[in-house]
């Protein structure tokens, strides 16, 4: 309901023998030319794997000004091949440090064909809090490497509900792990990987308990959307949103409606509301392949 560049780590130097050789990640800047000349890429950013070896057998690498020859998978934005097993000579920063894969409450899938390698924590210092802290992570081998935030977003007017306390109506916004549905918005489609659903004036999301459409996107020149539904054609809020898997059961009562969207200075009535240019961003990183999960907690 409506209302960067990671960050760099260095090696961690110091405590004990250091990185030895296998498995690391690192976050490398690079420039690449197309093979028929024109501009190509500038300054992408790729999160690869390398192998590193020890020179000497000291105490490893500390994570300055190491050069690694690195196969890197690259996309265009506007779709096509790209190029694939590019091998680039860059300059690294090593990721160090562990991040457990899990949020508190429950571990993530984080191996097999449901793996969950993106993740969006949004944490309120309290569940009376209104504003609250997202951040955007890549989940890799058990790890979490960060990818957007710090960033303040707004939530409920009152704050973020108890686990399995969210109720219709309460203006709270749910505590828990999602999935993403799929993205909606009344502005043109982006180059989104999710599904977008264009919001028109007849588009409405039933939030009446009583109704057999509950918790649904319903088009009103087919169907009813029950007693004061929420308008989908709403600008700017909607300008673009993603629709966050709660209540997917649709049990009524439970709370409906629960959207990633674009925010203004004031609280919301359910959502996760943050500004525009930083929303896009995150719904352009946002991939259905990557089984993205979002884990609201207060």
């Amino acid at each position: 309901m409506r209302d960067s560049v990671p960050p760099r780590r260095r090696a961690d130097a110091g405590r004990g023998a250091g990185w030895r050789g296998r498995g690391v990640l690192a976050l490398v800047p690079i420039t690449l030319r197309r093979a028929g000349g024109g501009a190509g890429w500038r300054g992408v950013l790729a999160l690869v794997p390398i192998t590193l070896r020890r020179a000497g057998g000291g105490a490893g690498w500390r994570g300055r000004g190491v050069l690694a020859l690195v196969p890197i998978t690259l996309r265009r934005a506007g779709g096509g091949a790209g190029w694939r097993g590019v091998l680039a000579l860059v300059p690294i920063t090593i990721l160090a440090g562990t991040w457990s894969a899990g949020p508190s409450g429950g571990a993530l899938p984080t191996a097999g064909a449901g793996a969950v390698r993106q993740l969006v924590t949004v944490a309120a210092r309290s569940h009376n809090a209104t504003y609250a802290t997202l951040r955007a992570y890549w989940v890799l081998g058990g790890r979490r490497v960060p990818v957007f935030g710090p960033w303040t977003v707004r939530v409920g007017y009152n704050g973020v509900a108890l686990p399995g306390a969210k109720r219709e109506g309460d203006d709270k916004t749910p505590s828990g792990t999602f999935g993403i549905s799929f993205f909606f918005g009344v502005q043109r489609k982006l180059d989104f990987s999710f599904p977008f659903r264009h919001a028109y004036s007849f588009d409405y999301w039933d939030d009446d308990p009583a109704s057999p459409r509950y918790n649904e996107w319903v088009n009103a020149n087919r169907h009813d959307p029950g007693v004061d539904p929420e308008p989908m054609h709403d600008v700017p809020a909607y300008d673009y949103a993603a629709v966050i898997a709660y209540n997917t059961a649709r049990t009524p009562g439970l709370g409906s409606a629960i959207f990633l969207h674009v925010g203004f200075s004031s609280p919301t009535v359910g959502c996760v509301s943050l500004p525009r240019p930083r929303l896009i961003t995150i719904l352009l990183w946002l991939n259905p392949q990557d089984h993205p999960k979002i884990t609201i907690s207060g």
